[in-house]
């Protein structure tokens, strides 16, 4: 529901935000929200006193702050009642800035929420100037998640100032909650690392003690732990700090204490008594990554990260934040490495743009094609909720939305809408299927399938889209059918149905049609996803090769085969690899073929774009490149735990049908 006066706050306040006034250096903005407090951060270009007026009414009765003259000023609002609005001001050298925002509610209730990654990378204006503050206001949110890389330096005091220019609309008149990201560093102050403090009360009173204030005060030019300065985290602070918020529970962890993470959330959501957990990171545990040779971002469990995964899947936590890669992606519910709508966890990765690499296997929604900037906006009660993804499209210059989920832990309410879906006439039709696919209701698909005949073009679409969310197999043989539909968007989304979910039985066909010149590249890179991730590995790999070696394949075609390729190939395959290199001509293929072989012979390569490699010619040139690949395979001396590694790893992509990854769990009646 939105309420009229906090919405009016936000966008008044966003378009204000345009110009900080003089008296400002930044502008003041809430941190540390409860029920009965909350922080209020600012900070002057002169050294002034900091004073806080404050209370329900606009009129502001009540005052909290300090004579000592500082820039930096922090003032802690305290006495307020639950779940109230309560309004605030704060004035230095004439200049009057003004805010209203709500506190927590006492107990129980839903929670909406925004989340935001990676704006450091975004244009300056972007937020702004594309509506899209506007945009998010629209939600009013309780809160405003942001996953990390506000700043590429957070030790840099200088680059603070565009991070809260940018949303101080937003942060006047609500919490964005901040993760620590790679970009704002590890917990250091000046040059003096404190990561090595065990207890994260220990950290929380370093930063807050008078002493370390005196010294920002003294040197506030100086490199220093920008995050800790600028952030107040609720409870103990970093590196683990929680909160709750409604029905739902918040985790909060610190990027550079992804060691102990695992244990901690362990032992902490055993006590925990909460309808919804939502655990927010930097640090993505799923992520296809990005469209690149190496892919230094993509992972799948990563070491750093799997004790947190299982942390999360044995307590039934709902969603998982991340934003180390600068993308949009969510998995679908995920437990044990398969797919568990009924207590698996959802990874949703949001790093601020609407790009990235190719869908893996767990993906649900990604290698979208839209831009900076972009926000998840999630609604969540005590039995459902919902999630909603846009993007700005800069080629239609318009806002889009890429993504609608709904989550759901009371089977009555999917059973209720596939039961609207199966008594809907025409025109209520679109809007019951995009209903069911958002629920992801595996026993709708029997209802969805015959729609797929319908001549209406866009109920095909929609239903077409409502099978890939849901990741049936059993649909594979009427969605081949559509692969020929009239309608483009139709088969494309057809194509991402089958990469999401297909019966390995269909390899053969799904193959051939991968092949076929007079279909569409988008879809037969779909196609090729498809069969490396539900196929046998040798057959994804002959498939691919055959379509490197098309003379007239398009070049984004090329480069998922490439992709296929990089991701599918054993050791068994290194000479057809090396052939593939002497005579590759596209740059990207070239790489990732590099890849694979650095991979398999355990060797490195320089795989950068303006690489001796990249610039090489086809043929003979490539020479030294080869012989560098033969030579470090035969020289290649595995220790006792990299042969299991390796011999674990070749047995996956040998096997003929991994089921077990790839099969959704049928939901029972």
């Amino acid at each position: 529901m939105i309420r009229p006066t906090l919405l009016a706050a936000l966008i008044l306040g966003t378009s204000a935000s345009a110009a900080v006034a003089d008296g400002f250096l930044i502008r003041p903005y809430l941190q540390n929200v409860t029920a009965s407090g909350a922080t209020i951060f600012w900070e002057t270009r002169n050294e002034s006193p900091g004073w806080v007026a404050y209370g329900e009414t606009d009129d502001c009765p009540r005052r909290a702050g300090s004579e000592d003259r500082t820039r930096f000023h922090r003032v802690r609002l305290e006495g307020l009642a639950p779940g109230r609005a309560c309004h605030y001001r704060v004035a230095v050298d004439g200049d009057v800035h003004q805010g209203v925002f709500r506190t927590a509610p006492e107990k129980g209730g839903p929670v909406t929420f925004l989340i935001v990654g990676g704006s450091a990378s975004w244009d300056k204006g972007a937020w702004e100037n594309t509506g899209m503050a506007e945009h998010a206001a629209q939600w009013n949110p309780d809160l405003f998640i942001h996953t990390g890389n506000m700043v590429t330096d957070g030790r840099d005091p200088a680059q603070w100032p565009l991070q809260f220019e940018r949303f101080a609309g937003t942060m006047a008149n609500v919490w964005m909650v901040p993760v620590r990201g790679t970009g704002e560093g590890k917990r250091v102050l000046n040059t003096t690392t404190v990561t090595v403090r065990e207890r994260p009360e220990d950290m929380q009173a370093f930063m807050r003690s008078a002493a370390t204030q005196q010294a920002f005060r003294k040197k506030p030019n100086r490199r220093h732990d920008g995050f800790s300065r600028y952030f107040e985290l609720p409870g103990a602070g970093e590196p683990y700090a929680a909160f709750d918020w409604g029905d739902t529970h918040f985790v909060l962890l610190s990027y550079d204490a992804a060691a102990g993470a695992g244990a901690w959330v362990n032992e902490h959501l055993a006590s925990v008594d909460a309808a919804n957990v939502v655990v927010a990171q930097h640090l993505s545990i799923y992520t296809a990554g990005y469209r690149s040779a190496v892919d230094s971002y993509r992972a799948e469990v990563p070491v750093a990260m799997s004790a947190v995964r299982e942390a999360l899947e044995s307590h039934g936590v709902l969603l998982d934040l991340a934003g180390q890669a600068k993308i949009y992606e969510r998995t679908h519910p995920l437990h044990d490495g398969r797919r568990d709508h009924w207590s698996g966890v959802t990874y949703l990765t949001q790093g601020g743009a609407a790009r990235g690499g190719f869908p893996e296997w767990f993906t649900a929604v990604g290698g979208l094609d839209l831009d900076a900037p972009g926000y998840t906006v999630v609604h969540l009660d005590k039995t459902s909720g919902w999630l909603r993804t846009f993007a700005w499209d800069k080629a239609a210059k318009t806002i889009v939305e890429c993504d609608y989920n709904r989550f759901w832990r009371d089977i009555s309410i999917p059973r209720a809408v596939l039961a609207r879906l199966k008594k809907a006439e025409a025109p209520d039709l679109p809007a019951a299927v995009e209903e069911v696919g958002a629920l992801a209701y595996a026993p709708a698909v029997e209802t969805l399938l015959p729609l797929l005949e319908s001549n209406d073009t866009e109920l095909r679409r929609r239903v077409a889209r409502a099978l890939r969310r849901i990741g049936a197999p059993k649909a594979t043989g009427p969605l081949m059918a559509c692969l020929r539909d009239p309608g483009p968007t139709v088969r494309r989304e057809a194509a991402r149905a089958l990469e999401i979910a297909l019966d390995p039985s269909f390899c053969r066909p799904v193959g051939d049609l991968a092949l076929e010149p007079a279909l569409d590249h988008e879809v037969r890179a779909a196609l090729l996803g498809a069969l490396a991730a539900h196929g046998p590995y040798y057959f994804a790999m002959d498939t691919a090769e055959l379509v490197l070696r098309q003379a007239d394949a398009p070049p984004p075609l090329r480069e998922r085969a490439a992709w296929v390729i990089d991701r599918v190939a054993t050791r068994d395959d290194v000479d057809t690899l090396l052939s593939l290199v002497l005579g590759e001509r596209q740059t990207y293929p070239l790489l990732r073929i590099g890849h694979a072989l650095d991979r398999l012979c355990a060797a490195k390569t320089d795989l950068a774009g303006d690489g001796a490699l990249a610039k090489s010619k086809r043929g003979r040139p490539r020479d030294t490149f080869i012989k560098a690949w033969k030579s470090a395979l035969d020289n290649l001396v595995l220790s006792e735990a990299q042969r299991k590694k390796r011999a674990a790893f070749e047995k996956i992509r040998h096997r003929r049908t991994p089921a077990r990854l790839r099969t959704p769990v049928n939901l029972k009646e």
